[in-house]
């Protein structure tokens, strides 16, 4: 499960670089961005370039509900990156606002689960549970206290069922 090690520890620095963005409960004002990609969002860029899109290309060899899946999760890590371009250039919006912003990211996070659930007897349901465990990390950006927390809780449940695959794969 080596490239799952790496894949948290990458999107435990993306989570950090972010959470330091969220410090600031004021609008940021162009003058304190780079560029047209912050730092942050151009590391999470580099996670869903390097990270996503392999787990989307090696999902899409096995095919199946696995493939489905996994275009649901590239769509919300494309949804969440949409989130955080708008966070790192306005102010905290109202609750309302909020859920509306959130609501693309929320609606992937359920397709993936749904897969999940509704598939409970298919042959690939291990495969399936684990990222249905994983994708819920998504909902980081939720979470006031300590988000990382949350995204290491997911990724750690995600994890104990990555290695149960590979048990069972050891045995083939």
């Amino acid at each position: 499960m080596h490239n799952l090690s790496t894949i948290i520890k990458r999107l435990e620095a993306v989570v950090s670089r972010l959470e330091d963005l969220s410090v600031f409960d004021g609008p940021i004002l162009p003058s304190t961005l780079t560029d047209s990609n912050p730092e942050a969002i151009q590391a999470f860029d580099d996670f869903i370039d390097s990270s996503v899109k392999q787990y989307l290309l090696l999902s899409n060899r096995l095919g199946g509900l696995v493939a489905v899946q996994a275009a649901e999760v590239f769509k919300g890590f494309q949804e969440q990156r949409k989130f955080l371009c708008i966070t790192t250039q306005a102010a905290k919006p109202d609750p309302a606002t909020l859920e509306t912003l959130l609501g693309p990211t929320k609606d992937a996070i359920i397709a993936v689960t749904d897969i999940q659930k509704k598939n409970r007897f298919d042959g690939m349901y291990v495969h399936l549970t684990a990222v249905a465990d994983g994708i819920r990390m998504l909902a980081w950006v939720n979470i006031h206290s300590r988000p990382f927390v949350y995204v290491e809780e997911s990724l750690g449940s995600a994890q104990f069922f990555g290695n149960k695959i590979l048990k069972n794969q050891k045995e083939k």
